[in-house]
């Protein structure tokens, strides 16, 4: 039995290393086996050696483009994923386990005019940077300036800040935002396993992530493995990067404190917008619930925890820069406080390793994601077995800027995901992968 999430790129020495080793009987276990396409579903499809379907060209037609092809709220929309998934998977989902239920909400707050103008100028330079990558100047310099300019995009939202990168170097200075760059553009996976890179902080290993000047990410499971080709590059006197081949730092990237404008605002108690909604909505449920905050950005916890200080609402705070041990600790006293009803946490902190948050009943994303799956582990992690009361996830999305865009996104991979299950029974499945056999077979 694996972990699907290991193998689920055909491309990596780890899924050829997996694949080849011999079984009689192969499993699989995920809890998204799609992810961000229906390729990460071929790779496992490969992996289990499914008739005709295995060959990744076959897979592409009959799957892939096949689900791309048809126009959405068809009835024959995603068809064939169904036939597919029906017949190889066994599902266990959250309907059959003893919850209260779960309850979406959404907010949708309005940038004040100056942050409205603010933002209109980051649109600007955003545009700007697209019309050049896409009039011939295609270049990793132009791609990365359009990832950058998103990603600044982003941050408004939270931050209200329009801090820039160092100009000297196409990434920003800031680890967690080079890596929120890296999921942005599909990037953030171990240059070693491909396993996806939730956060700086490493919390499913007791090694924290590597990443590189050349921005390239290493698990902290592969770190031996990255010190052992350093080693061996500088043996045979090339003192190189084993990524890019180039002599520059091989030290990893850390933390720098940024963000002047930001402490500047907070004293002057300038908030940005959709921090002060969030205010209103923890003001009105601290003392009847408790909450959990989740960012993938530290930087924007430490602004909420500012403008928390400042209106005198207690709260704990986890992120990675806590060893597990500590992050525990302060759960546990989260968990039997009477007085402390909120926990601030970075989404990859909360996503993994953590188990006791169910004490908490109200969850608040402060910003979407551009995967889904990384909001649903962390929800998962309060709304679980365990958990004795409804719980309600409010999700903030900014009005009529790229949160909008991203929500889309999100949409668009969710229903990837979901929409190859349905109710009908395995008779019906075994039946319908046969019809798809024979298509396959006589096309």
């Amino acid at each position: 039995m694996l972990l699907a999430h290991v193998i689920r790129n055909l491309s990596t020495k780890q899924f050829r290393a997996v694949n080849k080793i011999p079984a009689y009987i192969r499993w699989c276990l995920s809890g998204t086996p799609i992810q961000n396409t229906l390729i990460d579903l071929g790779a496992l499809v490969a992996f289990l050696g499914v008739p005709i379907l295995k060959e990744p060209a076959t897979f592409r037609k009959y799957i892939d483009n096949s689900s791309h092809s048809l126009k959405a709220n068809s009835q024959n929309e995603f068809k064939n994923l169904r036939f597919l998934l029906g017949s190889i998977c066994l599902r266990r989902s959250k309907t059959i386990l003893p919850l209260f239920g779960l309850k979406m909400e959404e907010r949708r707050p309005q940038f004040s005019t100056r942050e409205r103008e603010e933002y209109r100028q980051l649109q600007i330079k955003c545009k700007r940077a697209i019309d050049l990558a896409v009039s011939g100047h295609n270049t990793k310099e132009t791609h990365q300036s359009v990832i950058e300019a998103l990603l600044r995009l982003r941050l408004f939202c939270n931050n209200g800040s329009t801090e820039e990168s160092d100009k000297s170097s196409p990434f920003p200075r800031d680890p967690e935002e080079t890596l929120s760059m890296l999921q942005q553009s599909g990037d953030a996976i171990c240059q070693y396993c491909s396993c996806d890179i939730l956060s700086m902080s490493g919390s499913g290993s007791p090694e924290p992530v590597h990443l590189t000047e050349c921005c390239r990410v290493v698990c902290g499971e592969c770190r031996i493995q990255y010190q052992h080709d350093l080693e061996n590059a500088q043996a045979s006197g090339k003192n190189s990067c084993p990524f890019c081949s180039d002599g520059h730092g091989v030290d990893n990237i850390l933390p720098k404190e940024t963000g002047d404008r930001m402490a500047i605002a907070a004293a002057r108690k300038i908030y940005p917008s959709k921090l002060m909604v969030l205010l209103e909505d923890i003001q009105r449920n601290s003392l009847q619930e408790k909450s959990i905050i989740f960012s993938f950005w530290k930087k924007s916890l430490n602004l909420v925890g500012d403008l928390f200080k400042a209106n005198d609402v207690r709260y704990y705070c986890v992120d990675g820069s806590l060893s597990l041990g500590k992050r525990k600790a302060v759960l546990s006293e989260f968990q039997g406080s009477q007085e402390v009803g909120v926990l601030i946490m970075t989404l990859g902190t909360g996503a993994v390793g953590l188990n006791n948050l169910s004490v908490a009943s109200r969850i608040y994303l402060l910003e979407p994601q551009w995967n889904p799956s990384v909001e649903n582990q962390a929800i998962g992690r309060i709304f679980r077995l365990g958990q004795g009361k409804p719980v309600t996830v409010i999700r903030y999305i900014m009005d009529k800027t790229i949160e909008e865009s991203v929500e889309s996104k999100q949409l668009r991979k969710l229903r990837l995901a979901r929409g190859g299950f349905d109710s009908k029974s395995s008779t019906q499945r075994i039946e319908q992968l046969q019809q798809l056999k024979a298509l396959v077979l006589h096309s």
